[in-house]
């Protein structure tokens, strides 16, 4: 069985609350484009498309949220996430996620 582990950013120095320990906070500042927004639709299913075009058999996936601060996204963003994978899955497909904020 084949194994993934996918790193997502789904909102880009969303994150308002400034944190001292927060390494992203401070990357923003030195990129020629500080803030991305939020991961757009076509984007996130792009993305869960050619995962599972590339795991046609057997495979354990793991979707991994991280950020900034990930949860900026907001619920709706990550409830149409898991609608898409189990859109595209198989039965054979084992999934899970995780998320750092």
């Amino acid at each position: 069985m084949e194994y993934i582990s996918i790193l997502i950013k789904p909102a880009s120095s969303r994150c308002p609350m400034k944190c001292r320990y927060c390494f992203y906070f401070d990357e923003s500042f030195i990129r020629q484009v500080s803030d991305y927004g939020i991961m757009s639709p076509s984007t996130r299913k792009n993305l869960i498309k050619k995962v599972f075009a590339r795991f046609t058999g057997p495979a354990r996936i793991n979707f991994m949220f991280q950020g900034g601060e990930p949860t900026m996204a907001g619920l709706p963003w990550f409830r149409e996430f898991v609608s898409l994978v189990n859109k595209f899955r198989r039965d054979h497909h084992q999934i899970s996620y995780g998320i750092q904020t």
